[in-house]
Order: structure tokens, then C-alpha cells, then sequence
């Protein structure tokens, strides 16, 4: 559901940045995050509408780190950054950093501090 509004969305609203968009929201399709979103609302959830604050909250938040990360591809994959970081691991290590500022901004603690 989340998968295809996102996709609906960005097909009618920015056509032009939809084919960057695009390879990224499908790989969302088999991504584990959307198998934990869905544990997390379950175990979190108790009536219909936090169901649906927390699907439309977890879409928009996907769709922010596409966008995001769409911005940075090309950076990512550039001859600037050194053979062995480059694709891949730049970007796992770009999407760690970024979801750690996001976890400091929320003011996010661990429970063993």
C-alpha cells in the first residue's frame, strides 16, 4: 500500500525527478524496513487511526530518504570518492549517518543511558 501510493505520488506530482525516484521506491518493495514497519505497528498500535498515523508517517519518511538519497547518487558514485567505498558501501554508510542525525534530531536516547 505504502509502496504504491509512493510511487502514485511521485509519478504525478514531480514526473521529471520520478525516474531517479523510481529506482530507489522499488527496491522498497523487498526492503526488510517495511517488514519491521509492519512489527512496529502491530506491536505498537491499538486502534485503526495510530495504524494509519504510523503507515502515513512511515511512507513519508521513506519517501524523504529517497529523495535525499536520490539527490546524493551521483555523488556517491563518482570517481571523487575511492574505489572501495564507492556505490554501495558510500551509500550504506551515507543512509548511517543520515538516520543517526534524523535519531539525534527526534532527541532519540538509548535505554542504557
Amino acid at each position: 500500500g505504502i509502496y504504491l501510493f509512493t510511487l502514485l505520488c511521485a509519478f504525478i506530482f514531480v514526473r521529471k525527478k520520478f525516474a531517479k525516484l523510481k529506482k530507489y521506491v522499488h527496491i522498497s518493495a523487498f526492503n526488510s524496513v517495511v517488514m519491521g514497519t509492519i512489527f512496529l505497528s502491530a506491536s505498537g498500535c491499538k486502534e485503526f487511526v495510530d495504524f494509519l498515523i504510523f503507515g502515513l508517517a512511515a511512507g513519508a519518511g521513506f519517501s524523504a530518504a529517497s529523495y535525499t538519497l536520490s539527490g546524493v547518487y551521483s555523488e556517491l558514485y563518482s570517481e571523487n570518492v575511492p574505489s572501495a567505498f564507492r556505490g554501495f558501501p558510500a551509500v550504506m554508510i551515507f543512509s548511517g549517518i543520515m538516520s543517526m542525525a534524523v535519531f539525534g534530531i527526534l532527541g532519540y536516547a538509548p535505554s542504557y543511558i
